[in-house]
């Protein structure tokens, strides 16, 4: 079981590296730079997800930790692009918005 999971890992762990690189050499913002930067966060998905049961296998709480905090960290770029609540308008936006109107 675990050799299976470390070789999902290093395929993720390869996968993430190599979208990265590309991702580096892309213009920011471009539309194969966003491509990229999805399989780049399917990568590391793929590395949290079977780094977890790995390290919970092997009973190691050091490794388990890396891996929880790893994941994170390695997710914070695909959370950027997920819109999770509405924008708040601004005046520029909306010019009906006005700061000194009343509250209520």
């Amino acid at each position: 079981m675990i050799e299976i999971l470390l070789l999902v890992h290093i395929t993720g762990g390869l996968v993430a590296l190599v979208c990265s690189l590309m991702a580096v050499s892309s213009k920011k913002g471009s539309n194969f730079h966003r491509k990229v930067g999805r399989i780049y966060a399917i990568g590391m998905a793929t590395i949290g997800v079977t780094a977890i049961p790995m390290a919970i296998i092997s009973e190691k709480m050091f490794l388990f930790l890396i891996a929880l905090f790893s994941s994170e960290r390695g997710m914070a770029p695909a959370r950027q692009e997920l819109p999770l609540r509405r924008p708040i308008p601004t005046q520029r936006e909306n010019p009906q918005i006005s700061v000194d109107a009343p509250l209520g």
